[in-house]
């Protein structure tokens, strides 16, 4: 069974991810049965991420201007892995991707037993031709698209960008160390650039044309709690 989590840049779609894997993995409670206890479920959590082409391949493109936007994927090797999972493969492989280093790391994987339920969480997941290549949504049992304003997606985005920066800005190797000189202001300032020139874009143009295509609309509240949520089909 696949679920897809799908939102914009920092809306929570991989600490939603991780909770809902948590809920679905604990073993059931409050409800009598008769006969042996049932098996847990063995839930794993993928990110789109892990598709994105390498750096190398994607300057030409337009580089990190376009990291995260439909053309940015992999998206024959996406197909593949959902395929795979779909039709009980023993076995399942990703690349890796480092939000350190910004990039693919080249060579590695990341591989994992078929789990009974894989939640896949990323951009444009729900996306379609033209903008394209590839529909995946035939490989989704149940989708969950995560909604909130679009200028509080923008403060919980810069808030990340300022944490991550102060916190991984010292290693030589990480992307955020090209920030780490810059006062608290400076970094802001970087941050709603990043926000609105790349993020709010692809928000606009290619992720919340999606929304429709969501089963399950979840509306967040400023402190990401849950404040509606809409069952579309």
């Amino acid at each position: 069974f696949v679920v897809g989590v799908v939102g914009a840049v920092a809306v929570g779609k991989s600490t939603t991810a991780h909770a809902l894997a948590e809920l679905l993995a604990a073993p059931p409670t409050g409800t009598a049965r008769r006969g042996p206890a049932p098996r847990e479920l063995v839930v794993e959590v993928v990110a789109t991420d892990s598709f994105l082409l390498p750096n190398e391949q994607l300057d030409p493109l337009g580089g990190a201007m376009v990291k995260g936007y439909p053309q940015s994927y992999d998206w024959q090797s996406l197909q593949r892995f959902l395929s795979d999972a779909t039709s009980g493969a023993p076995v399942l492989a990703t690349p890796i991707y480092s939000h350190e280093v910004f990039d693919v790391v080249p060579g590695a994987q990341h591989v994992i037993s078929t789990p009974d339920v894989l939640i896949i969480e990323g951009l444009n997941l729900l996306q379609g031709p033209p903008a394209a290549p590839i529909d995946l949504t035939a490989h989704l049992d149940h989708t969950v698209y995560l909604d909130a304003p679009p200028e509080r997606m923008e403060s919980w985005f810069v808030s990340r960008f300022l944490d991550t920066t102060r916190r991984d800005g010292a290693s030589p190797d990480s992307f955020y160390s090209m920030f780490a000189g810059m006062d608290d202001d400076e970094v802001v300032s970087v941050a709603r650039w990043t926000w609105n020139e790349i993020n709010a874009p692809n928000l606009h143009q290619h992720i919340e044309p999606t929304r429709a295509r969501a089963d399950v609309v979840v509306h967040k509240a400023a402190d990401h709690s849950i404040e509606r949520i809409q069952h579309r089909r």
